[in-house]
């Protein structure tokens, strides 16, 4: 947000920090004339005069045009997300379009296969630190099952079956 338009949103605002330097003030007077103690009585009178100093046309017109600023403001922000979306959505389509050139057997250029290599150096790293910083067991991801013997996937020493021709050696 531009400096200049903050800085007019605080002046009219400061229409509140107004009335609390009167109300201030008029506490002051109360304490100069050794009154300690004041009933409600006094204390509305010392703020309606607090409230009837503070309150002017010049802060009425200040506090109307902050308000108009912010709601400038405001419509400046909307239309920078608009805009961010919107580079966001044509980012991603851009990225889609060029993976789906990928699977197809496209053309790939050497520093795109890097970033692509690099990139999923980058999940895999992220994926590993995910495993041994999650201590519950709950999240801990499945291992797969290994064949304790030969060590391959395709079957476990419970699953595994023995081959009859071998079994009669």
């Amino acid at each position: 947000m531009d400096e200049q338009i903050m800085r007019q949103i605080l002046n009219g605002l400061s229409t509140s920090t107004n009335i609390l330097k009167v109300g201030n003030q008029q506490i002051e007077n109360f304490i100069k004339a050794h009154i300690t103690h004041i009933i409600k009585t006094e204390f509305f009178q010392a703020f309606k005069a607090a409230y009837i100093e503070a309150i002017s046309i010049s802060n009425i017109t200040a506090l109307a045009k902050s308000i108009k600023l912010l709601a400038y403001a405001n419509t400046l922000l909307a239309a920078e997300v608009h805009n961010l979306c919107k580079a966001n959505e044509a980012l991603s389509k851009h990225w889609r379009a060029r993976k789906a050139l990928i699977r197809k057997g496209g053309v790939l250029s050497i520093e795109d296969g890097y970033n692509i290599l690099e990139q999923k150096n980058i999940e895999d790293q992220i994926r590993c630190d995910e495993f041994t910083n999650d201590d519950s067991s709950a999240r801990r991801q499945a291992t797969i099952q290994r064949c304790s013997k030969y060590g391959s996937a395709s079957h476990n020493a419970r699953t595994y079956q023995l081959d009859p021709a071998l079994i009669g050696l």
